[in-house]
């Protein structure tokens, strides 16, 4: 999974355009934003996978918060 997300930052590296350049932080708002509307699935079968967007949505908005408060 690590080598997938870096390999697809090297290639969204290249995307951005010059005078706005993608920063860390952006990359991290990406997958809670993603993570979000798949939580609001309700044809899961598996209470395992309803939850787990969630789980994952809620570490890295955790995370998020955590690096808020270092910069301040």
């Amino acid at each position: 999974m690590l080598s997938c997300v870096t390999k697809l930052r090297t290639i969204l590296k290249g995307c951005e355009q010059r005078n706005w350049p993608i920063n860390d932080l952006e990359y991290q708002w990406a997958p809670l934003a993603s993570l979000l509307p798949f939580a609001r699935y309700r044809d899961h079968q598996d209470p395992v996978n309803r939850h787990l967007p969630f789980l994952l949505a809620a570490d890295v908005a955790e995370a998020l918060v955590t690096r808020a408060r270092t910069a301040i």
